[in-house]
């Protein structure tokens, strides 16, 4: 992690020296191959599978972004490059994941076959628990295609395309290929409209319970289930914060009058940790409740100062409580792979 953080940093120191001249550059027939190859080897030493590429900017004239390709472990690299980014200028702007591409009339060469991307069209259903769309996918060219991966690997490059890598994962729930036209389909083109009408209803505050056993008894979880991890990229690290009750009643649950206290506990946790945590849920059952944050507990802001003070703010908490048994665990967790639990 330091030699990640020293590449970053050195990128950041390194970059207003070509700043300018890359942006001359696209006005003027190109980049060097020296330039792109410096550009290049700055960003393999932050990580060597990373990608990067320039593009125009939503607001400033021109983009740079770091891509993971998929990889959530490399997003979150990606993520902590553009975290120590210099603020938006008319020039430039810079991006943790590949960003939208805003005209139509692409086509992919791929495997032999020229695809239209303007020709993909997808059926979209709403999931409100997860606040998600669920899509199903056709091309005309799938007819003529026998190996489904190619078809997999052309619906991601169009959804990538279309959307940019991080809509992809935070609005597109379950993705099936359509071998002949679905009912209803959408063109791709409409895809971006039906997912900004979504996300303007979105709460991102969807909770629900689940019920089942642990050793014969009852176990209750509550989880938010709309919560995106790529909204959240920096809080990569997995906080169990378990409570021992103090009068449960005869199956381990919690009384009325302590699932109040308990519920007040879990708000001063929440609102003490602010931005650098975020609540998950939790289980109750067993006599004691366990609750799950996502945390960011080492990082550097953009002023250079370290921060992420997690354990002070959980250790400070603990204090307030006395009457209560309560144990931490942390453990590393960047693809928030404790959910897989309850899923």
């Amino acid at each position: 992690m330091s030699d990640q953080r020293a590449a970053i940093e050195a990128f950041w120191a390194w970059w207003p020296s070509v700043a300018e001249t890359i942006a001359q550059g696209f006005g003027s027939g190109g980049l060097s191959a020296e330039l792109v190859e410096a550009v290049g080897a700055r960003v393999h030493d932050i990580h060597p599978k990373l990608d990067w590429e320039f593009g125009p900017g939503r607001k400033s004239q021109h983009h740079l972004c770091l891509s993971g390709k998929g990889d959530p472990t490399l997003r979150i690299v990606a993520e902590r490059w553009a975290h120590r980014a210099p603020k938006p200028t008319a020039t430039w702007e810079f991006h943790a994941s590949r960003q939208p591409h805003a005209n139509g009339g692409l086509v992919l060469e791929i495997a032999g076959h020229k695809v239209a991307l303007d020709e993909l069209v997808a059926h979209v259903e709403e999931d409100d628990t997860r606040e998600k769309l669920d899509v199903k996918v056709h091309h005309p060219v799938f007819s003529a295609l026998e190996d489904r991966n190619l078809k997999v690997q052309i619906m991601f490059i169009g959804l990538d395309t279309l959307l940019g890598e991080d809509d992809v994962e935070r609005w597109i729930g379950a993705l099936e290929l359509a071998e002949t036209p679905p009912p209803d389909a959408l063109p791709f083109a409409a895809l971006p409209g039906r997912i900004a009408s979504f996300a303007a209803k979105a709460t991102r505050d969807k909770w629900i319970i689940l019920k089942g056993e642990r050793d014969g008894k009852p176990l209750f979880v509550t989880i938010n289930a709309a919560l995106k991890r790529v909204n959240h990229l920096l809080l990569d690290t997995h906080v169990a914060v378990t409570v021992t009750l103090a009068s449960p009643t005869k199956d381990g649950l919690t009384t009325k009058e302590e699932a109040e206290v308990l519920g007040a506990m879990d708000d001063a946790l929440a609102a003490a940790l602010g931005d650098g945590g975020v609540y998950i849920g939790r289980e109750t059952g067993m006599g004691k409740r366990v609750l799950h944050y996502h945390v960011m507990t080492r990082f550097v802001t953009p002023e250079g100062v370290e921060g992420g003070p997690s354990a002070s703010v959980l250790a400070r908490w603990r204090t307030q409580y006395p009457r209560y048994e309560i144990d931490v665990a942390v453990a590393p967790d960047p693809m928030w792979e404790v959910l897989d639990r309850w899923r």
